[in-house]
């Protein structure tokens, strides 16, 4: 009995009850049973009699009594059964069968309580994407403790669910990143450096960063022009962080199924071709010199 969920059981002996009795539901009606608010209401209880005290033409305390008499459970399930207030059945389960559950779900952890109601539906939870500028934070914990647990909960009820960590390493915060760690790595040489941008990044973490790359190659960058430099300290910079931060959320028990950069968009022309979809369609105009979307339509 215990491969069942108890909910199903319930509602199963239930109806065998209610057509024992004498009853019959009336159409569009189910047997419904759930968990009390109150505890002293019991583990689960049904208002059932109370739809079919109409139908039947009788008072739904005394259909209550009709179904418990006529209610058959497998010794060891229910501790007890009552008639509450106007016509509700309270169950309490007994602690045997409470011990056996909890043998159970020790026994196969990974799989008790799983259903296969997604039937395979593919989902994707994109979730923490903390940006790669900076180190993780509480704010990333709590996003990764809810992203994570949503994925194993959807898994669990038999959906394919991937968590994904989506990478913002493009555009202007990733070229101030990459100005502030040429910074810290000229100044870690003891050479010359220009100053952090006014609007770059100051952290402790940026110097630990600079320390991070390759010699060689940070020398062979700056012999670029100045926007090449910052893009070439960048993505170094940010694969150092992506790293780490990958390292943090596993550490964390989190692991993403996959992650994906931003610059892969762009690469692709994925947001070209986005972008060329809105305007045919009339879902974007410019003003000021950017393109704005109409979220007014």
């Amino acid at each position: 009995m215990n491969s069942s969920p108890i909910e199903a059981y319930l509602t199963a002996r239930l109806g065998a009850a209610i057509g024992k009795a004498g009853y019959e539901l009336p159409a569009g009606t189910a047997v419904e049973v759930e968990v009390p608010r109150e505890e002293s209401h019991g583990d689960w209880a049904t208002a059932v009699a109370l739809s079919l005290a109409k139908s039947a033409r009788r008072p739904p305390r005394e259909v209550a009594a009709a179904i418990v008499a006529a209610l058959d459970v497998e010794p060891g399930v229910l501790d007890k059964v009552e008639l509450a207030g106007p016509g509700f059945i309270n169950f309490r389960l007994s602690p045997a069968w409470l011990r056996e559950t909890i043998r159970h779900i020790l026994n196969d952890p990974d799989s008790y309580g799983a259903t296969d109601s997604g039937a395979g539906e593919r989902i994707l939870v994109e979730y923490v994407s903390a940006n790669p500028t900076g180190p993780l934070n509480i704010v990333s914990a709590r996003a990764a403790s809810f992203g994570d647990a949503l994925v194993r909960i959807l898994n669990a009820a038999g959906y394919v669910a991937d968590g994904e960590f989506y990478v913002n390493d493009a555009g202007n915060q990733a070229e101030l990143f990459g100005a502030s760690v040429r910074t810290r790595f000229l100044e870690g040489r003891g050479r010359p450096a220009p100053p952090i941008p006014e609007e770059g990044y100051a952290g402790a973490y940026v110097a630990e960063v600079a320390s991070a790359l390759d010699l060689v190659q940070a020398e062979r960058w700056l012999q670029l022009g100045e926007p090449e430099q910052r893009a070439a300290f960048g993505r170094a910079a940010i694969d150092v962080m992506v790293e780490r931060q990958r390292a943090q959320l596993e550490q964390f028990g989190v692991r993403m199924s996959r992650w994906y950069r931003e610059s892969e968009l762009h690469r692709a022309g994925a947001v070209e071709r986005a972008l060329g979809r809105l305007r045919e369609r009339g879902h974007v105009y410019e003003k000021d010199g950017a393109v704005w979307f109409r979220s007014s339509q």
